[in-house]
């Protein structure tokens, strides 16, 4: 069965060709966005970070502070519980490598996860502050990446201690 071109699919063509170009246009709006008020993003974001842990004693010190539990409780999870044994990677190695690789899933999954209900959450804010809709996503995702940027501190700070060859076991 032969189906045939419609009079409307040129149209939809020569649309679908300029999207890249819409794309762009649309990108560069966004940048001059940023640049003409980068200060209010940074205050929005610095908001919701202190937000996310409003209330509790530490405070911001809880960035540093679940990366370093984390870490932790795969470490005795891997070492004690399982006693994981590679002959490539030494223990506390594999352990490093799991959570090297958790630190993105979990940024990730966090950025989007706080960013997609974000809008409809903020409604209030949006009706009552003149200020671009897309920063209300942007706020999110920058929140979530302190996170990521402060577990990704405490990996690379954790790879700077020198271990032993023998048990890949930390000196400290």
């Amino acid at each position: 069965m032969a189906y045939s071109i419609g009079a409307g699919a040129p149209s939809v063509i020569r649309s679908a060709s300029r999207l890249p170009w819409i794309v762009v246009v649309e990108m560069k709006a966004l940048l001059a966005n940023l640049r003409r008020s980068w200060h209010v993003l940074w205050t929005l974001t610095m908001i919701e970070c202190r937000r996310k842990y409003a209330g509790s004693i530490l405070g911001m010190l809880w960035y540093p502070l679940y990366s370093s539990l984390l870490l932790a409780s795969y470490c005795f999870l891997y070492l004690v519980v399982f006693r994981v044994r590679y002959r490539e990677l030494g223990t506390y190695e594999f352990v490093l490598f799991v959570f090297s690789g958790l630190i993105p899933y979990l940024g990730f999954s966090e950025a989007v996860s706080t960013g997609l209900g974000s809008v409809k959450a903020n409604l209030q804010l949006l009706r009552n502050a003149v200020f671009p809709i897309e920063f209300v996503p942007v706020k999110h995702v920058l929140a979530a990446m302190v996170g990521l940027a402060s577990s990704l501190a405490l990996l690379i700070a954790v790879f700077s201690i020198p271990r032993s060859r023998a048990t890949g076991v930390s000196c400290i």
